[in-house]
């Protein structure tokens, strides 16, 4: 039921009908198509590295994958990202986000309870409803001066967090107003 959850995903990707993730997984069969690896158990995926430069990613497609410590997004070359793409993933750490996003989009690291810090791409210019809500162990965010609206729950129960942001940006303005603990970076 899952890998069909996955194939059907998978229909809404540009590059040859297939999502090209190389994928280091615990205990867990992978399969081989044009001669990429992805996973046929996604929720078993502790590792995810998307190697296809022009892929275009469905929404949740990550979602709840309860194991997956570390994603590498930072071949993509497109612009978008979507909606809950790594919602619930409670074990993620870390990521590795393309520089190119302009949007940080809703729900894409709600209840990424585990994951301490991100580098927002100097081309955001939003940041979606509920991006980061409920990552407990979020410590660190620098907000770069793009970034021109930033939901009034982007944050919603990040109680670790600290803003760093530029003095006057739109994102120091959001801190002040929001009561988000900020420092200033140069």
């Amino acid at each position: 039921q899952r890998l069909n959850k996955i194939r059907n995903h998978t229909k809404t990707l540009r590059s040859a009908a297939i999502i090209l993730v190389r994928c280091r997984q615990n205990k867990s069969a992978c399969w081989r198509q044009n001669s990429y690896y992805f996973c046929d158990i996604i929720s078993n995926m502790w590792s995810c590295e998307i190697i296809d430069k022009n892929v275009v990613l469905a929404n949740g497609l990550f979602r709840g994958c309860r194991r997956l410590k570390t994603a590498n997004l930072s071949k993509i070359q497109n612009s978008e990202c979507t909606d809950d793409l790594f919602r619930d993933c409670i074990a993620l750490r870390q990521v590795k986000i393309n520089k190119n996003w302009k949007y940080i989009e809703n729900r894409i690291f709600y209840n990424c309870r585990n994951l301490t810090s991100v580098n927002i791409p100097s081309k955001v210019r939003r940041v979606g409803s509920k991006a980061f809500g409920n990552c407990r162990s979020l410590k660190k965010i620098k907000m770069p001066k793009s970034v021109k609206k930033i939901e009034k729950d982007a944050f919603k129960g990040c109680k670790k967090l600290t803003l760093y942001v530029k003095k006057g940006s739109y994102a120091h303005k959001y801190a002040k107003k929001y009561h988000v603990k900020y420092k200033y970076w140069k």
